[in-house]
């Protein structure tokens, strides 16, 4: 039972989590964080006739979605506070660097 608790509030806390993030996110988020949902729906549907999950690889295609999932939030959330940008590139101040020829 213990197993079975812990197993749905993962699945129902990456379900609600995807499902918030949808309205935050932007660029390339977007298309992957509805995936990721739309994969775990199609679990939960699917799993409601049939047992996707105790297959070998269907369980690791799980794992994935859900680590895919939490990577696009997490970089979502990122490029909405502005912290995924990129510095700009200065070259290196040439004048002050001695060079061994």
């Amino acid at each position: 039972m213990l197993g079975l608790i812990a197993f749905a509030a993962i699945f129902f806390g990456l379900l609600w989590r995807g499902w918030r993030a949808l309205a935050r996110a932007q660029d390339i988020y977007t298309p992957v964080i509805w995936g990721s949902v739309g994969a775990l729906l199609l679990y939960l549907v699917h799993g409601l006739f049939d047992s996707p999950y105790w297959k070998n690889d269907l369980s690791v295609e799980f794992w994935l979605v859900a680590a895919l999932q939490v990577i696009a939030i997490r970089g979502a959330r990122a490029d909405r506070a502005g912290l995924s940008q990129s510095p700009e590139y200065h070259p290196p101040d040439r004048s002050a660097t001695y060079y061994i020829r």
